[in-house]
């Protein structure tokens, strides 16, 4: 065998968790979205959170097959921090505690390009222009109007 023998995966786990009086916050490869990520033989690459809640006992299944957080730190490992639920759970909890995301963007129908009038083919572009800011109040670019026609995003 080449080189050292592989690390018990709980031990590596363990390395990298920081406990405070709060959270155990785990100091491994951290994501834009604030999960982190730990890779164990077996399961390849796992969330650090979904580890500490197996190693704790932990069980998912398919009525609850994700693990949350009830402090809503994403690279917090405390065992008592984490539940099993649903997206619908998880999602009911984010808005219970005032967390719920803004949801006013194209895709969500408040500035939709239906909203704004932007369908048609055959406005030209200086009436499409003068359409944008007569209905949002706002001098938007040719390039923005296009981008709400075509549905990539929205004001």
């Amino acid at each position: 065998m080449i080189g050292r023998p592989p690390e018990d995966p709980e031990i590596r786990f363990w390395r990298r968790v920081k406990k405070t009086r709060g959270c155990w916050l785990y100091q491994g490869h951290q994501q834009k979205h604030g999960y982190c990520q730990f890779w164990t033989p077996k399961d390849k690459t796992i969330y650090a959170h979904v580890f500490s809640f197996r190693i704790h006992g932990g069980k998912l299944t398919k009525k609850k097959p994700l693990v949350c957080h009830t402090c809503d730190v994403g690279n917090c490992v405390r065992p008592d921090h984490l539940w099993a639920g649903t997206q619908k759970e998880n999602l009911a909890d984010m808005i219970a505690k005032g967390r719920k995301p803004d949801l006013s963007g194209p895709r969500n129908g408040m500035y939709g390009k239906r909203s704004l009038g932007f369908t048609g083919r055959y406005h030209t572009k200086k009436s499409r222009l003068k359409m944008s800011q007569s209905r949002t109040g706002k001098k938007l670019s040719a390039e923005h109007i296009a981008n709400i026609r075509f549905g990539r995003w929205g004001l």
